[in-house]
C-alpha cells in the first residue's frame, strides 16, 4: 500500500513541440491537473464475463476511490459501440458521491440487442472540479477520466469437455483413467471417534 492512490504520467516524445504547440501542452497539463485535483481514482472497471450469448444480460461494475478528505460528486456516463459501428451510443448516466477517503460503486446493467463480435464500452467520469465538494450542485462538469472495456457476443454457445467422467468401474479425471479406492468415516469425521459403532 505504499504507493496506493498514486498516479504516474508519461509523455514520451522526441520532439514535444512538433507534436503539440505550447497551447496544446498547456491544455494537456491543465487536464492532468484537473484529473488529479478531482481526487477520484478508478481502481476497478470490469464486466461480469468476457463473452456472452445473445439474450444474456451484461453487468458492468466500476469502483472509484476518493483520494481526498472531502466528499465529492461525479457523473458516470456509459456508452456502447456495437460491432461494425462507427460511434458510441449512450447507455446510462448516473451521479455518485464518494465520501472522503472512501469509495463508491457504479453498476450498469443492460441486454445487448444483437450483433456478433466485439462490443466496446466507454466510461466517462465528469466533474466540476472546483465545485465537486458542493454536493447539491452539478456545476459545469467536464470529462476528467475515460476508461474502455470490451466483451464478445458470440453464437453458438461455447462447449468445453467435462473434466470428470465415469467409465465402468473407473473414474476419468482430466483425461486420465484410473480406479480410485479409499475410505470414509461418515457419519464421523475421524476414525478414532468410533465411526464403526454408528454403522
Amino acid at each position: 500500500g505504499r504507493f496506493k492512490g498514486s498516479d504516474c504520467w508519461f509523455y514520451l516524445f522526441d520532439n514535444p513541440l512538433e507534436t503539440l504547440d505550447a497551447k496544446g501542452w498547456l491544455a494537456l497539463l491543465q487536464k492532468t491537473a484537473a484529473r488529479w485535483k478531482g481526487g477520484l481514482q478508478v481502481y476497478s472497471h470490469q464486466s461480469n464475463y468476457a463473452a456472452y450469448h445473445p439474450g444474456e444480460r451484461v453487468q458492468l461494475r466500476t469502483r472509484v476511490q476518493n483520494q481526498g478528505t472531502q466528499a465529492v460528486a461525479a457523473i458516470f456516463r456509459y456508452s456502447v459501440k456495437t460491432p461494425g459501428a462507427a460511434a458510441f451510443t449512450p447507455l446510462i448516466t448516473t451521479r455518485r458521491v464518494a465520501s472522503g477517503g472512501s469509495d463508491t460503486e457504479v453498476l450498469c446493467d443492460f441486454k445487448p440487442g444483437g450483433g456478433m463480435g466485439t462490443w466496446t464500452i466507454q466510461l466517462e467520469i465528469l466533474q466540476d472540479v472546483e465545485k465537486a465538494a458542493l454536493l447539491a450542485l452539478e456545476g459545469e462538469p467536464v470529462v476528467t477520466d475515460k476508461r474502455y472495456i470490451g466483451f464478445v457476443v458470440q453464437e453458438p454457445a461455447l462447449k468445453t469437455p467435462p473434466m470428470l467422467a465415469v467409465k465402468g468401474p473407473s473414474i476419468v479425471l482430466d483425461g486420465e483413467e484410473g480406479f480410485w479406492s479409499g475410505t470414509h468415516y461418515y457419519p464421523s469425521t475421524s476414525w478414532w471417534e468410533w465411526a464403526w459403532r454408528d454403522f
